[in-house]
């Protein structure tokens, strides 16, 4: 059964493959289809737009960042 929201699954899943290729970079994605990019998210958007796509996935991509849990390293003071 699909949802009744989008997952923006096929979106995330195109920027795990193309995330090296656009760092620093806004892409507008409708689906897993890359519709426009570019460093300013307006313009980025607007191209989007311009081409029909109502409501464009919009992100600026970032590099991608590991989990982190806090602790403390270093000798143990029993």
């Amino acid at each position: 059964m699909t949802p009744s929201y989008r997952t923006h699954y096929e979106e995330r899943a195109w920027i795990e493959e193309h995330r090296e290729e656009f760092l620093d970079q806004w892409v507008a994605l409708d689906g897993s289809k890359l519709v426009a990019h570019g460093k300013d998210a307006r313009t980025v958007y607007d191209e989007a737009r311009a081409q029909g796509v109502d409501s464009p996935y919009l992100v600026h991509v970032m590099p991608k960042v590991e989990a982190y849990v806090g602790g403390w390293l270093g000798e143990s003071h029993d």
